[in-house]
């Protein structure tokens, strides 16, 4: 019956753009990131579903509404965009999921380090920007950057239980949602030590990275780049590849940054690590993961692993991993 529930729900707001008139246009501009001479910039452009921000006090059925508008977004094929970033400017198209993405190499001049502000307009006789961004500069140099997980990693999100797990993905908004204890704390201590980004890799869908923006906001945990799963190109169900090729690209794109990678065991993360340690073996910083509750893994599947419930005593571990250059 709850299944039943769920896709009806899930037909009757897909029919809305059927229904109604189209929504204005939203850009949505992912942040970006790269080294002062090569950026990696994308983004989507959809129409402008008029989401909430987060509340505590919205209802269950407010938020079901919200979310499965995420969900069946309404994307802009076609659409012919000029992206600006500090006086450079780059022309492209969206695909079929409302994407764009570009590979700016050989920057010149080249970029200062820091945060910078990306600009996005419609077309070129706009003469307004319709959204901006920004993109993370970092240096190429030896130095330690976070990746980590999302779901159960950060945020209770029950994967193990699909039940409680739809349930905090469509009835829920990300200031009801719960961090997993002592995740701001060590996020926020590793930034105070020196980690020079943090990258989340993640398998929940593009749709939802308002959403993950926002719960990281939120709860006040250091935000960076989401490389989430576009289910319009991606496996639906594929984990492990998933992540191994969006973790190689990072060591690709710096070869000089050594990265902490945090996950949880609740599905393939320990895997995933185990296999870039393997690869990687002199750019691994240190692995960190969350044990889910009831876990009953045997102890070979997290060598070469540190392991808790959570992140209450891992300040000390992290922290002395981020100045591991």
């Amino acid at each position: 019956m709850k299944t039943f529930i769920f896709f009806t729900l899930l037909i009757i707001f897909n029919t809305k753009s059927v229904a109604f008139a189209k929504d204005p246009i939203k850009m949505l501009i992912f942040t970006g990131y790269g080294t002062p001479n090569n950026v990696y910039l994308s983004g989507r452009v959809l129409e402008n579903e008029g989401l909430k921000s987060p509340d505590s006090k919205r209802s269950a059925f407010k938020n079901l509404v919200d979310n499965v508008h995420r969900l069946e977004s309404d994307e802009v094929k076609g659409a012919e965009i000029v992206v600006i970033l500090e006086q450079q400017s780059w022309q492209c198209k969206t695909d079929n999921d409302g994407l764009w993405s570009i590979e700016a190499k050989n920057m010149h001049p080249s970029l200062t380090l820091g945060t910078h502000i990306v600009q996005v307009y419609l077309n070129t006789e706009s003469a307004e920007p319709k959204g901006s961004g920004e993109v993370i500069i970092i240096d190429n140099k030896p130095s330690v950057a976070i990746v980590s997980d999302f779901d159960d990693t950060v945020v209770h999100s029950y994967i193990g239980n699909k039940w409680s797990m739809a349930k905090q993905a469509l009835l829920k908004n990300p200031a009801q949602q719960k961090p997993i204890d002592g995740v701001a704390a060590v996020y926020q201590a590793a930034a105070q030590a020196g980690a020079v980004a943090f990258f989340y890799v993640s398998g929940s869908p593009q749709n939802f990275y308002e959403r993950i923006n926002d719960f990281l906001n939120f709860y006040k945990i250091p935000t960076g780049p989401l490389l989430l799963k576009n289910f319009g190109s991606d496996p639906l169900f594929e984990q492990e590849g998933y992540k191994t090729k969006r973790i190689d690209l990072l060591m690709q794109r710096f070869p000089k940054l050594k990265f902490i990678l945090i996950g949880d065991s609740g599905e393939h993360d320990p895997e995933v690590y185990a296999k870039t340690l393997e690869k990687y073996p002199n750019r691994v910083a240190g692995i960190f993961i969350r044990l889910v509750e009831k876990d009953k893994s045997p102890k070979e599947r997290f060598i070469n692993m540190q392991t808790a419930p959570d992140y209450n005593n891992a300040i000390a571990t992290i922290t002395n991993w981020v100045k591991t250059k």
